[in-house]
């Protein structure tokens, strides 16, 4: 399917321009859920409704397609990059914090996954799975603030490195896939091990 002829100003305004790459994004979004496998340049021109060409006129790489894919990503699924509200009960904090997780986990790990068939050595991609990596951090300790105060730095700082590292997508990979746990005793487990290192600290 090719892309409609440019006949008006509409087709070439930056918002048709935007319109048009976020369906190549989408496509490519959606076949790698769908399928969990990357995609080609002509099905995503197919799924998106336009030219094989236009797919390489947006993104020259495909380095540059995969790093535009992840910002889509948040853009589109904001609300699986977001923690719940929680009261004051660090048990029902846990939970929610893991239930979030999981689930952002078991819904995007396709996509999630095919930044390890990518060169790490790749400054801009080494960036982005850093970046990403960061932002859980980040966001692991503002949710957790509250239950923190009461410790020293280091004791800190151990046990928020703890935490993001066993609910990493990683550690989500490793049990799912490797170990073949369900995502119910993914989450379980995950639930007794953060609660117990919060009751160590």
């Amino acid at each position: 399917m090719n892309d409609p002829p440019a006949t008006g100003k509409g087709s070439r305004s930056p918002h048709a321009r935007s319109a048009r790459r976020e369906r190549i994004l989408d496509a490519f979004i959606d076949i790698a859920l769908d399928e969990s496998r990357l995609p080609v340049a002509d099905e995503m021109a197919e799924r998106a409704g336009v030219s094989r060409a236009t797919v390489f006129r947006y993104f020259e790489s495909l380095p540059e397609l995969r790093m535009a894919v992840r910002r889509r990503t948040l853009t589109r699924f904001p609300q699986l990059f977001a923690l719940p509200s929680a009261g004051p009960a660090l048990d029902h904090r846990i939970d929610g914090f893991v239930d979030a997780r999981t689930a952002l986990y078991e819904q995007l790990h396709p996509l999630l996954g095919l930044e390890r068939l990518q060169d790490s050595r790749q400054p801009d991609i080494a960036h982005l799975v850093a970046t990403r990596h960061r932002f859980f951090e980040r966001q692991t300790r503002e949710y957790f603030e509250p239950h923190l105060d009461e410790l020293d730095s280091s004791r800190r700082e151990d046990l928020l490195t703890a935490v993001s590292i066993l609910t990493s997508f990683e550690s989500w990979d490793q049990l799912r896939r490797t170990l073949e746990a369900s995502a119910e005793e993914t989450n379980l487990r995950w639930r007794r091990i953060v609660k117990l290192l919060f009751a160590d600290a």
